[in-house]
């Protein structure tokens, strides 16, 4: 199975050309058109060229918004077999390899080739939830670079991550707290109503405290079942860790759990791993709003669990119904989310 790489600069411009094409078509077409209906000489009115040009503006725009949101390919790109995944993401703690945007270039000393992103959410981040929030219906204020205002509208059970610094550091703790249960107190005073920032939130990143709030408060409800101070040493005891922040919505702090275990991996292994953080990141990305590279990730991801299986665990179940959630991505129901497969072989006794 070949890794996803980055396009060069040939066949993105290739791709370029051919929607070109594709606009010049619309463009002749509507002449075209504009001749049959008010007659030959339609074309030399002052007016006609105008018009023309204008339709030809608003049906680019349109044509690119909807063609990336809905699939990540405008005709260009599917043509040239090339698919935007995620133009506005940066380095994670630890980059998983993930299929790479042939359009997203490498930002503040971005991944090696191969290499794709963990979701960030800084620029871009509100107009993405913006995006979310009205094809979900949701009612209440414009989301803005507020945390409480972007969770009331996403909803209480899925949490879109926050900006980078936030992100990466609340990350850490959260993932501390698996074993260590001085970190999982600092995570619990973190999670208190009336708690105040925790010190290394400060300038504009306050904005998002209650954001991180309640994203600490998720990890402590989901770690409740964990004894404090359990020790990760084994694949499995990490797999049951991911299942318990998968099936919390802590889908970012499965992508850097499972990280290191993929890197270390060969193989079927390293596929299976490769498939289970594309598919905690595609969510990751639907969560923020990003609905072009949560489709990409979820389908990629799926593909490659299919057939698979890892410690024993058969992964092609997860990997139908991962596939099954992807029929209505615009109006997300969270509960067709399925349980992590760590998670189904836990809490079943056979």
């Amino acid at each position: 199975m070949t890794e996803g790489r980055p396009a060069g600069f040939w066949i993105r411009a290739l791709a370029a050309l051919l929607d070109f094409l594709v606009f010049l078509l619309v463009q002749f077409s509507f002449g075209l058109i504009g001749g049959r209906v008010w007659g030959p000489d339609v074309a030399s009115t002052p007016t006609f060229r105008p018009i023309v040009v204008l339709f030809t503006v608003v049906f680019a725009g349109a044509y690119s918004t909807l063609l990336l949101a809905l699939g990540g390919q405008t005709i260009g790109k599917m043509l040239v077999g090339v698919r935007v995944v995620a133009g506005e993401e940066l380095p994670s703690i630890g980059a998983a390899l993930l299929p790479r945007d042939a359009d997203a270039g490498l930002r503040d000393g971005g991944a090696p080739p191969g290499q794709a992103r963990a979701p960030r959410s800084d620029r871009g981040y509100a107009r993405r939830v913006r995006l979310a929030s009205r094809c979900r219906g949701a009612r209440g204020a414009a989301a803005g670079r507020d945390g409480r205002r972007v969770v009331e509208r996403l909803g209480p059970r899925v949490i879109p991550t926050a900006p980078l610094r936030v992100r990466n550091r609340l990350a850490e703790l959260i993932l501390a707290s698996l074993a260590d249960a001085g970190a999982r107190d600092e995570l619990a005073a973190i999670s208190r109503a009336d708690a105040g920032a925790p010190a290394w939130l400060v300038d504009d990143d306050l904005a998002y405290r209650h954001l991180l709030k309640v994203r600490a408060r998720s990890a402590c409800t989901a770690l409740a079942s964990r004894p404090p101070g359990a020790s990760i040493r084994s694949r499995a005891d990490v797999l049951d860790a991911a299942a318990t922040l998968f099936d919390a919505y802590l889908f970012f702090e499965v992508h850097e759990l499972l990280e290191g275990f993929w890197r270390d991996a060969r193989g079927d292994d390293r596929e299976a791993l490769q498939g289970l953080i594309q598919v905690a990141v595609g969510y990751q990305h639907l969560a923020n709003g990003n609905f072009a590279g949560a489709r990409a990730l979820l389908e990629e991801g799926s593909g490659r669990l299919l057939g698979r299986r890892l410690d024993g665990i058969d992964l092609e179940p997860f990997a139908h119904a991962v596939r099954r959630s992807l029929g209505r991505l615009l109006e997300f129901d969270w509960r067709a989310v399925p349980a992590f497969p760590g998670a189904v072989l836990r809490k079943d006794p056979t």
